[in-house]
């Protein structure tokens, strides 16, 4: 389950068309419900944006079996330059397991789903066994930023439902800055 959440976590900043720009971490926040599973990231603040990067460790209590009908809700929010308002840029709602078995599915979320295969020891199918699982070093400037995002603060939010049982299992935030790299001659 700590795999996904990441995996959208990272894909909603990858898109067909790049510009030069990079995301930068300000707070991650997560909660788990239920006896599934706990999840707690690291966010590890570099010198410079350049070297941000977030380590997790996910230990699943129990075999999560109902993922084919479990769902993720994706939602971006872009913050006004007042810090109240919030636009949703981005709503998407996913099976879980149907990506899993059919990654092309999402050309979006695609993209991070091979990033963090390279980054992590966690399963690749449903159910997904009962362990503990890690996901390292995911390097936030080295993610390619999508060019219909605006470089603003933004909140990422991704909630993890499970539609057998009608609960939330995880919810996740990620609030950030997506600002333009300038190269300096």
């Amino acid at each position: 389950m700590g795999y996904l959440q990441t995996f959208v976590l990272l894909s909603v900043l990858i898109s067909f068309t790049y510009l030069e720009r990079s995301c930068s971490a300000v707070n991650i926040e997560s909660r788990c419900y239920g006896k599934h599973l706990n999840i707690s990231c690291v966010f590890r603040k570099g010198l410079a944006n350049v070297n941000q990067s977030i380590d997790c460790d996910i230990d699943m209590m129990r075999e999560i079996k109902d993922l084919k009908v479990t769902k993720l809700t994706v939602n971006y929010y872009a913050i006004a330059l007042n810090g109240l308002a919030q636009t949703v840029l981005l709503k998407r709602t996913l099976d879980l397991c149907f990506f899993v078995r059919n990654p092309r599915s999402d050309r979006l979320i695609n993209t991070i789903y091979h990033y963090l295969k390279e980054r992590s020891n966690l399963p690749l199918r449903c159910p997904m066994a009962a362990g503990n699982y890690f996901i390292r070093n995911l390097r936030l400037s080295d993610i390619p930023v999508p060019a219909f995002l605006p470089e603003s603060d933004f909140i990422l939010e991704e909630v993890f439902r499970s539609e057998v049982k009608h609960e939330t299992l995880l919810e996740f935030r990620f609030h950030g800055k997506l600002v333009r790299l300038i190269e300096k001659e």
